[in-house]
Protein backbone atom coordinates (compact mmCIF):
# COMPACT_ATOMS: atom_id res chain seq x y z
CA UNK A 1 0.00 0.00 0.00
CA UNK A 2 2.85 2.39 0.81
CA UNK A 3 4.39 1.86 -2.66
CA UNK A 4 1.01 2.40 -4.32
CA UNK A 5 0.26 5.62 -2.43
CA UNK A 6 3.78 6.92 -3.05
CA UNK A 7 3.21 6.42 -6.78
CA UNK A 8 -0.11 8.30 -6.58
CA UNK A 9 1.56 11.18 -4.75
CA UNK A 10 4.22 11.32 -7.49
CA UNK A 11 1.47 11.48 -10.13
CA UNK A 12 -0.11 14.36 -8.24
CA UNK A 13 3.27 16.13 -8.01
CA UNK A 14 3.91 15.77 -11.76
CA UNK A 15 0.34 16.63 -12.80
CA UNK A 16 -0.23 19.74 -10.69
CA UNK A 17 2.85 21.90 -11.13
CA UNK A 18 4.99 20.13 -8.49
CA UNK A 19 2.37 20.50 -5.79
CA UNK A 20 3.10 18.15 -2.89
CA UNK A 21 0.15 16.23 -1.47
CA UNK A 22 -0.53 17.14 2.15
CA UNK A 23 -0.96 13.58 3.35
CA UNK A 24 -1.32 9.94 2.30
CA UNK A 25 -4.06 7.71 3.71
CA UNK A 26 -5.13 4.17 2.96
CA UNK A 27 -8.55 2.80 3.89
CA UNK A 28 -9.19 -0.91 4.44
CA UNK A 29 -12.88 -1.47 3.79
CA UNK A 30 -13.08 -4.79 5.64
CA UNK A 31 -11.56 -3.72 8.95
CA UNK A 32 -12.44 0.00 8.49
CA UNK A 33 -8.82 0.75 9.39
CA UNK A 34 -7.12 3.93 8.20
CA UNK A 35 -3.35 3.84 7.63
CA UNK A 36 -1.26 7.00 7.33
CA UNK A 37 2.07 7.40 5.49
CA UNK A 38 4.52 10.28 5.17
CA UNK A 39 4.42 12.22 1.91
CA UNK A 40 7.73 12.15 -0.01
CA UNK A 41 9.79 15.35 0.11
CA UNK A 42 10.55 17.47 -2.97
CA UNK A 43 14.05 15.95 -3.21
CA UNK A 44 12.59 12.43 -3.08
CA UNK A 45 10.25 13.19 -5.99
CA UNK A 46 13.24 13.77 -8.26
CA UNK A 47 14.60 10.31 -7.38
CA UNK A 48 11.14 8.78 -7.89
CA UNK A 49 10.91 10.36 -11.36
CA UNK A 50 14.21 8.76 -12.34
CA UNK A 51 13.17 5.42 -10.87
CA UNK A 52 9.73 5.32 -12.54
CA UNK A 53 10.99 6.44 -15.94
CA UNK A 54 13.76 3.84 -15.78
CA UNK A 55 11.20 1.13 -14.96
CA UNK A 56 9.01 2.34 -17.81
CA UNK A 57 11.88 2.04 -20.29
CA UNK A 58 12.77 -1.44 -19.03
CA UNK A 59 9.15 -2.54 -19.50
CA UNK A 60 9.06 -1.15 -23.05
CA UNK A 61 12.33 -2.89 -23.91
CA UNK A 62 11.32 -6.21 -22.37
CA UNK A 63 11.64 -9.02 -24.89
CA UNK A 64 8.55 -10.47 -26.52
CA UNK A 65 7.49 -14.06 -26.80
CA UNK A 66 8.10 -16.69 -24.12
CA UNK A 67 9.48 -15.56 -20.78
CA UNK A 68 12.46 -17.15 -19.02
CA UNK A 69 11.58 -18.50 -15.59
CA UNK A 70 12.82 -17.86 -13.00
CA UNK A 71 13.63 -14.37 -14.21
CA UNK A 72 17.33 -13.60 -14.10
CA UNK A 73 17.34 -10.37 -12.12
CA UNK A 74 20.18 -7.89 -12.69
CA UNK A 75 20.29 -6.99 -9.01
CA UNK A 76 19.19 -8.58 -5.80
CA UNK A 77 15.46 -8.27 -5.16
CA UNK A 78 14.62 -7.20 -1.59
CA UNK A 79 11.02 -8.42 -1.98
CA UNK A 80 9.81 -5.13 -0.49
CA UNK A 81 6.56 -5.31 -2.44
CA UNK A 82 5.93 -8.98 -1.69
CA UNK A 83 6.81 -10.16 -5.20
CA UNK A 84 5.22 -13.58 -5.72
CA UNK A 85 7.83 -14.73 -8.27
CA UNK A 86 10.73 -14.24 -5.85
CA UNK A 87 9.56 -17.34 -3.98
CA UNK A 88 10.60 -19.47 -6.96
CA UNK A 89 14.23 -18.39 -7.15
CA UNK A 90 15.98 -21.75 -7.51
CA UNK A 91 18.94 -20.53 -5.44
CA UNK A 92 16.87 -19.26 -2.55
CA UNK A 93 13.99 -21.63 -1.78
CA UNK A 94 11.21 -19.96 0.16
CA UNK A 95 10.64 -20.96 3.78
CA UNK A 96 6.96 -20.14 3.53
CA UNK A 97 5.15 -23.30 4.59
CA UNK A 98 2.41 -23.17 1.97
CA UNK A 99 4.89 -22.83 -0.90
CA UNK A 100 7.90 -24.81 0.28
CA UNK A 101 6.86 -28.14 -1.22
CA UNK A 102 6.09 -26.58 -4.60
CA UNK A 103 9.34 -24.60 -4.56
CA UNK A 104 11.34 -27.74 -3.85
CA UNK A 105 9.60 -29.58 -6.69
CA UNK A 106 10.30 -26.76 -9.12
CA UNK A 107 13.93 -26.46 -8.09
CA UNK A 108 14.41 -30.16 -8.88
CA UNK A 109 12.20 -30.18 -11.97
CA UNK A 110 13.91 -31.93 -14.89
CA UNK A 111 11.45 -31.99 -17.77
CA UNK A 112 12.12 -33.60 -21.14
CA UNK A 113 10.02 -32.28 -24.04
CA UNK A 114 9.17 -35.09 -26.46
CA UNK A 115 7.41 -34.81 -29.83
CA UNK A 116 4.65 -33.85 -30.60
CA UNK A 117 5.24 -31.30 -27.84
CA UNK A 118 7.57 -28.35 -28.27
CA UNK A 119 9.57 -26.06 -26.03
CA UNK A 120 7.61 -22.98 -25.00
CA UNK A 121 10.41 -20.79 -26.38
CA UNK A 122 9.70 -22.26 -29.85
CA UNK A 123 6.11 -20.99 -29.99
CA UNK A 124 5.91 -18.92 -33.23
CA UNK A 125 6.06 -15.16 -32.82
CA UNK A 126 6.03 -12.36 -35.42
CA UNK A 127 5.38 -12.93 -39.13
CA UNK A 128 5.33 -10.83 -42.31
CA UNK A 129 2.40 -11.20 -44.71
CA UNK A 130 1.25 -9.69 -47.98
CA UNK A 131 -2.29 -9.13 -49.32
CA UNK A 132 -5.13 -6.72 -49.92
CA UNK A 133 -7.49 -5.18 -47.39
CA UNK A 134 -11.04 -6.09 -48.38
CA UNK A 135 -13.07 -4.80 -45.47
CA UNK A 136 -12.94 -3.02 -42.15
CA UNK A 137 -15.06 -2.69 -39.03
CA UNK A 138 -15.03 -1.45 -35.49
CA UNK A 139 -14.38 -0.61 -32.92
CA UNK A 140 -16.26 -3.81 -32.00
CA UNK A 141 -15.86 -6.09 -28.96
CA UNK A 142 -13.15 -8.77 -29.08
CA UNK A 143 -13.30 -11.98 -26.99
CA UNK A 144 -12.58 -9.89 -23.88
CA UNK A 145 -15.43 -7.57 -24.93
CA UNK A 146 -12.84 -4.81 -25.44
CA UNK A 147 -13.49 -2.40 -28.35
CA UNK A 148 -10.89 -3.00 -31.08
CA UNK A 149 -10.50 -2.23 -34.78
CA UNK A 150 -10.67 -5.06 -37.32
CA UNK A 151 -10.23 -5.71 -41.04
CA UNK A 152 -9.92 -8.54 -43.58
CA UNK A 153 -6.79 -9.36 -45.58
CA UNK A 154 -7.03 -11.39 -48.79
CA UNK A 155 -4.25 -13.13 -50.73
CA UNK A 156 -4.62 -15.80 -53.44
CA UNK A 157 -8.24 -16.37 -52.55
CA UNK A 158 -7.56 -16.88 -48.83
CA UNK A 159 -8.86 -14.48 -46.20
CA UNK A 160 -7.68 -13.83 -42.67
CA UNK A 161 -8.96 -11.47 -39.98
CA UNK A 162 -6.72 -8.61 -38.85
CA UNK A 163 -7.42 -7.27 -35.36
CA UNK A 164 -5.82 -5.00 -32.78
CA UNK A 165 -4.21 -7.07 -30.03
CA UNK A 166 -5.67 -4.67 -27.46
CA UNK A 167 -7.73 -1.46 -27.59
CA UNK A 168 -5.70 1.33 -29.18
CA UNK A 169 -2.82 -0.99 -30.09
CA UNK A 170 -2.92 0.04 -33.78
CA UNK A 171 -5.29 3.02 -34.25
CA UNK A 172 -4.26 3.49 -37.93
CA UNK A 173 -5.49 0.08 -39.03
CA UNK A 174 -8.19 1.48 -41.34
CA UNK A 175 -6.00 4.08 -43.04
CA UNK A 176 -4.81 1.65 -45.75
CA UNK A 177 -8.04 -0.23 -46.39
CA UNK A 178 -8.70 -1.47 -49.96
CA UNK A 179 -4.96 -1.35 -50.71
CA UNK A 180 -2.31 -3.94 -51.55
CA UNK A 181 -0.16 -3.96 -48.42
CA UNK A 182 2.70 -5.67 -46.62
CA UNK A 183 2.18 -6.21 -42.90
CA UNK A 184 5.43 -6.57 -40.98
CA UNK A 185 5.68 -8.06 -37.48
CA UNK A 186 2.09 -9.23 -37.11
CA UNK A 187 1.26 -11.75 -34.38
CA UNK A 188 -0.31 -15.02 -35.65
CA UNK A 189 -3.24 -16.38 -33.68
CA UNK A 190 -6.60 -18.11 -33.86
CA UNK A 191 -10.07 -17.57 -32.45
CA UNK A 192 -12.86 -20.14 -32.55
CA UNK A 193 -10.98 -22.23 -35.07
CA UNK A 194 -10.31 -19.38 -37.50
CA UNK A 195 -6.77 -18.01 -38.01
CA UNK A 196 -6.23 -14.31 -37.48
CA UNK A 197 -3.41 -11.80 -37.24
CA UNK A 198 -3.04 -9.39 -34.34
CA UNK A 199 -1.39 -5.99 -34.81
CA UNK A 200 0.13 -3.70 -32.18
CA UNK A 201 2.59 -0.83 -31.81
CA UNK A 202 5.44 -3.01 -33.13
CA UNK A 203 3.56 -3.83 -36.34
CA UNK A 204 4.15 -1.94 -39.59
CA UNK A 205 1.67 -1.73 -42.46
CA UNK A 206 2.82 -0.20 -45.76
CA UNK A 207 1.65 -0.02 -49.37
CA UNK A 208 3.11 -3.00 -51.24
CA UNK A 209 5.92 -1.69 -53.41
CA UNK A 210 8.83 -4.06 -53.02
CA UNK A 211 9.00 -7.10 -50.75
CA UNK A 212 12.34 -8.37 -52.05
CA UNK A 213 14.50 -9.72 -49.24
CA UNK A 214 11.59 -9.85 -46.79
CA UNK A 215 10.63 -13.30 -45.53
CA UNK A 216 6.87 -13.63 -46.10
CA UNK A 217 4.45 -16.18 -44.68
CA UNK A 218 1.48 -17.23 -46.79
CA UNK A 219 -1.69 -16.47 -44.85
CA UNK A 220 -3.00 -19.93 -45.68
CA UNK A 221 0.00 -21.46 -43.91
CA UNK A 222 -0.07 -19.50 -40.65
CA UNK A 223 0.87 -21.67 -37.67
CA UNK A 224 -1.70 -20.81 -35.03
CA UNK A 225 -1.74 -23.78 -32.62
CA UNK A 226 0.80 -25.27 -30.25
CA UNK A 227 1.47 -28.44 -28.24
CA UNK A 228 3.26 -27.92 -24.93
CA UNK A 229 4.02 -29.82 -21.74
CA UNK A 230 5.32 -28.83 -18.33
CA UNK A 231 4.37 -28.16 -14.72
CA UNK A 232 1.65 -25.80 -13.43
CA UNK A 233 3.16 -23.06 -11.28
CA UNK A 234 0.06 -20.92 -10.65
CA UNK A 235 -3.67 -20.99 -11.31
CA UNK A 236 -6.51 -18.52 -10.91
CA UNK A 237 -10.16 -18.12 -11.86
CA UNK A 238 -11.98 -14.83 -12.34
CA UNK A 239 -15.41 -13.69 -13.39
CA UNK A 240 -17.29 -10.46 -13.94
CA UNK A 241 -19.64 -8.53 -16.19
CA UNK A 242 -18.64 -7.48 -19.73
CA UNK A 243 -19.27 -4.10 -21.35
CA UNK A 244 -22.43 -5.54 -22.89
CA UNK A 245 -23.57 -6.57 -19.37
CA UNK A 246 -23.15 -10.28 -20.10
CA UNK A 247 -21.29 -12.40 -17.49
CA UNK A 248 -17.83 -13.76 -18.23
CA UNK A 249 -15.64 -16.39 -16.56
CA UNK A 250 -11.96 -17.01 -17.22
CA UNK A 251 -9.56 -19.57 -15.79
CA UNK A 252 -5.86 -19.00 -16.34
CA UNK A 253 -2.77 -20.91 -15.31
CA UNK A 254 0.95 -20.73 -16.07
CA UNK A 255 3.01 -23.68 -17.30
CA UNK A 256 6.79 -23.99 -16.96
CA UNK A 257 8.78 -26.46 -19.08
CA UNK A 258 12.03 -26.06 -17.17
CA UNK A 259 13.12 -23.11 -19.27
CA UNK A 260 10.25 -20.74 -20.10
CA UNK A 261 6.75 -19.99 -18.86
CA UNK A 262 3.52 -19.35 -20.77
CA UNK A 263 -0.03 -18.43 -19.78
CA UNK A 264 -2.88 -20.80 -20.67
CA UNK A 265 -6.50 -19.58 -20.50
CA UNK A 266 -9.98 -21.06 -20.83
CA UNK A 267 -13.25 -19.16 -21.15
CA UNK A 268 -16.83 -20.08 -20.30
CA UNK A 269 -17.82 -23.61 -21.31
CA UNK A 270 -14.17 -24.53 -21.97
CA UNK A 271 -13.56 -24.40 -18.20
CA UNK A 272 -13.93 -28.10 -17.42
CA UNK A 273 -13.91 -29.90 -14.07
CA UNK A 274 -10.44 -31.18 -14.98
CA UNK A 275 -9.11 -27.62 -15.24
CA UNK A 276 -10.87 -26.46 -12.08
CA UNK A 277 -9.20 -29.30 -10.16
CA UNK A 278 -5.69 -28.37 -11.36
CA UNK A 279 -3.16 -27.52 -8.65
CA UNK A 280 0.30 -25.93 -8.74
CA UNK A 281 2.81 -28.72 -9.15
CA UNK A 282 0.63 -30.81 -11.49
CA UNK A 283 2.37 -31.90 -14.69
CA UNK A 284 0.27 -31.40 -17.82
CA UNK A 285 0.39 -32.01 -21.56
CA UNK A 286 -1.70 -29.79 -23.83
CA UNK A 287 -2.36 -30.61 -27.47
CA UNK A 288 -3.76 -28.18 -30.06
CA UNK A 289 -3.96 -25.08 -27.88
CA UNK A 290 -5.01 -21.96 -29.79
CA UNK A 291 -2.43 -19.20 -29.98
CA UNK A 292 -3.32 -15.68 -28.91
CA UNK A 293 -1.41 -12.64 -27.63
CA UNK A 294 -1.60 -10.10 -24.81
CA UNK A 295 0.93 -7.25 -24.62
CA UNK A 296 3.39 -9.09 -26.88
CA UNK A 297 3.32 -12.27 -24.78
CA UNK A 298 1.85 -15.56 -26.04
CA UNK A 299 -1.40 -16.70 -24.48
CA UNK A 300 -2.52 -20.25 -25.25
CA UNK A 301 -6.29 -20.71 -25.25
CA UNK A 302 -8.16 -23.92 -24.59
CA UNK A 303 -11.07 -24.82 -26.86
CA UNK A 304 -13.04 -27.72 -25.36
CA UNK A 305 -13.89 -28.92 -28.89
CA UNK A 306 -10.32 -29.31 -30.16
CA UNK A 307 -7.82 -28.93 -27.30
CA UNK A 308 -6.75 -31.98 -25.31
CA UNK A 309 -5.37 -31.69 -21.76
CA UNK A 310 -3.65 -34.60 -19.97
CA UNK A 311 -2.83 -34.24 -16.26
CA UNK A 312 -0.21 -36.52 -14.70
Amino acid sequence: LEHQLTFYSWLWYESFNQQVAKSLHGWYLGSKEVVDYDTPSSSQFAKLSTQYHSTYEEMNNFHEGSVLFPLQLKSSCTNESGCFWCRFDGNNISDLTEDKQLCEKLSNFNHEVISPYEMIQDIPSRVNVKGKFTGKWGPLPNHYSEPVLGAMLTASGTQVTIEESEPGAFPDLHDLSSSEVIIKNALPGVWRGNPRLYVDSNTEIAIDEDSNGLELTRIGLLRVKSNISGVVISIDQRNGIRYDEKPWTMLNFHIWDGHSVVEVVAFGSSITTQLINLNPGDEVKITSAELGWRSGLPQLRIDSRSTRVIVN
